[in-house]
Formats: C-alpha cells, structure tokens, sequence
C-alpha cells in the first residue's frame, strides 16, 4: 500500500518510479544470489578478461595474441571491477524486464515482510542458493525455502503465492537464474570493453605481447586509444 502510495505521488510530480525499480533489483540480487555469483565475473576477468577485448578490439583488426599469460596479466583490477559492474547493471535490467517492475515490486514486497525475511535470513543462513541448483519449480530453493516456515506462517505465504506476482515467482525464477549464469559466461550480450583506459595503450605497444599485420594497423590502434583517452 505505502509503495503504490509513493508511485503514484511521483507520477503526480512528474517523477518516474525508475529509482524505485532499481532498489527492487538490488535488493533482489542481494537476496537471491549468493556473493560468489558475482565475484566469479571478477575472477574470471582476471584470468582471461582480455578475450573481451580480443573480439572487439583486436580481432576485426587481424591483430594476433602471442603471450596471452601476458596479455591478461596487464589487465588491472580496476577493470575486472569495471566489467563486474556492467554485468551487475546488466543483470538488474534483466530482473527488471523478467518480472516486471508490478510483479518484482510484490515479490519484493513480500520478503520484506517478517516472514519473508525469515525465508531469506534463514536460506542465507543454510546458503541454500549456492548448494542449490535452480533446474525446475519443484527443485531448488525456491521450492525448499518452505521448508524454513512454520505451520502458522504457511498461511501467509500461501496468500502471496497464489497471487500472479507469487505464481509468476514460485514457476518461473528458475528461468532468470539460468538465464543469468549462462549470460554471465557469454561477454559479448552485456559487456562493452571501454576504450579510453591507459593499460591498453601499454598492452599495444608491450614487445611481445600482440602480433600486428604490418606496424600501420599498430600505430592506427595507438592514436585511436589515445584519442579515447584524452
């Protein structure tokens, strides 16, 4: 009731309930994925982050990787941060698009009341998201987290089950997990290798690393990331 109170009063000032929409996804992937789904993208750009670049950047320019150790090794932490981060907003638009903003408003709604919280707490607890796989609506820990209820409070989340946004949750969650895992694995849906940063320039002109068509395409590649960078 409070939040269509809030939506409608920013529709009457004019204001999108955008901010809104993007509070429901954070605090759908704080709840819902377990820390290490989103510290693997960091990792895993560490240690072979660079093959995004590849295909963008040097690829289409038939410029070769001869020590790729290297290559990746030049990569900073900052920009494994910075393609964690695109994928953070990547997933949001897609929890967003996936529920709806009406239905994700409900299911967020409800576990944020006491006994949806309990769920959460106690599935965070049980780190059931992370030993648990989500394959189908009757496996997994959407269909396990019931278990965490009291006879009492079944009741209560019976009442948000049955309603569109709690069907739509309860059969279809399983679908944007999967979704996401694979789009995490596939750069090229989400991920846009920025162009203005100085550890590419070094990459370029480091003896050894990249293997260049003849020393025009390595020159032309050095003024265009300057060019970005400035």
């Amino acid at each position: 009731m409070l939040r269509s109170i809030l939506i409608l009063l920013l529709a009457l000032w004019g204001t999108t309930a955008h901010a809104d929409e993007k509070e429901d996804a954070a605090f759908y992937m704080t709840h819902f994925f377990e820390p290490d789904f989103w510290e693997t993208e960091r990792r895993k750009f560490l240690n072979w982050g660079g093959s995004a670049y590849y295909h963008d950047l040097l690829w289409a320019r038939n410029i070769q990787i001869l020590d790729r150790t290297r290559f990746n090794s030049m990569f900073p932490q900052s920009a494994a941060d910075d393609a964690a981060q695109q994928f953070e907003r990547h997933a949001s638009d897609a929890i967003i698009a996936f529920y709806g903003p009406e239905n994700l408003a409900q299911i967020v709604d409800f576990f944020q009341t006491p006994t949806g919280y309990k769920m959460l707490e106690k599935a965070k607890a049980d780190n059931l998201f992370r030993r648990t796989n989500l394959v189908s609506p009757l496996r997994g820990p959407v269909a396990k987290m019931k278990d965490y209820l009291k006879f009492s409070e079944h009741t209560r989340y019976s009442s948000f089950a049955s309603t569109p946004a709690g069907q739509f949750y309860v059969q279809q969650t399983y679908v944007l997990r999967r979704t996401l895992s694979y789009d995490r694995e596939l750069r090229f849906r989400w991920y846009m290798p920025p162009l203005d940063q100085p550890f590419l320039i070094d990459i370029v002109e480091a003896d050894g690393v990249l293997k260049f068509p003849n020393r025009i395409a390595r020159d032309a590649l050095i003024r265009e990331l300057k060019a970005a960078s400035s």
